[in-house]
C-alpha cells in the first residue's frame, strides 16, 4: 500500500510539472491508480502503467520520455519509467 501511495504522488508531482494544462485533476489520477488492481497476485501493473503514461503524455511530457517496460514472460508486471527534462540542461543534476 506504501508503494502505490508513493507511486500515486509521484505521478501527481510529475503532472503537475509538465509545464502543459492538466485535464484530470490530481485526485482523479489518484483515485484512477488506487481503482486499480496492482496486487502481486493477478494484478494488472501494466494496465496502470499504462493509465499513468497517457497521463504524463497529456500533461505535456514527450512521448519519447515514457516508456512502460514489461518483463519477458510476465505481461501483468510491466512498470512506467518517465523522464523529466530540466528547463536548463547546463546544470548538474
Amino acid at each position: 500500500m506504501k508503494m502505490l501511495r508513493n507511486t500515486a504522488i509521484v505521478l501527481c508531482l510529475l503532472a503537475s510539472h509538465a509545464g502543459a494544462q492538466v485535464p484530470v485533476s490530481p485526485r482523479d489520477i489518484l483515485a484512477e491508480l488506487i481503482a486499480s488492481n496492482t496486487t502481486d497476485l493477478g494484478g494488472a501493473n501494466t494496465a496502470a502503467a499504462r493509465a499513468g503514461a497517457k497521463h504524463l503524455i497529456a500533461a505535456g511530457f514527450a512521448a519519447a520520455d515514457v516508456q512502460i517496460l514489461v518483463p519477458e514472460g510476465r505481461p501483468n508486471k510491466g512498470n512506467l519509467v518517465a523522464r523529466l527534462r530540466s528547463a536548463n540542461s547546463t546544470l548538474k543534476p
